[in-house]
């Protein structure tokens, strides 16, 4: 009588996949979640208050978290706020804000109009 068990990788095979495999990275010790995972909703802009996490502000600006940083370290880009011990996060208005002045010094954004 055969009581070999079936391999792992036959069991693998058989699984339906999670909807969330997509974003797991394979590693020798185990699964691996990504920082892209936390990626918030672009409405969060418009709450003046919101922290923002990095990658959700590399969404935002399209500039890799290095530039960022290295903006920060120079003065053109508002710093971020202490978020937990290794956490950080940026305002929602301060970006915002930081956005609009890099529009209007290239003269892409309009006034607007008194209602």
């Amino acid at each position: 009588m055969n009581t070999a068990l079936p391999s792992a990788g036959a069991a693998a095979e058989r699984r339906p996949r999670a909807a969330h495999v997509k974003s797991v990275q394979r590693s020798p010790g185990g699964p691996r979640w990504t920082k892209g995972d936390r990626v918030q909703p672009l409405a969060l802009l418009d709450v003046d208050d919101a922290l923002l996490t990095a990658a959700t502000v590399v969404a935002v600006t399209g500039d890799s978290i290095q530039t960022i940083n290295r903006k920060v370290k120079a003065g053109r880009f508002p710093p971020p706020i202490a978020h937990g011990e290794r956490d950080r996060r940026w305002v929602a208005w301060q970006v915002r804000e930081h956005l609009r002045e890099q529009a209007r010094a290239q003269g892409v954004v309009r006034e607007r109009e008194a209602a």
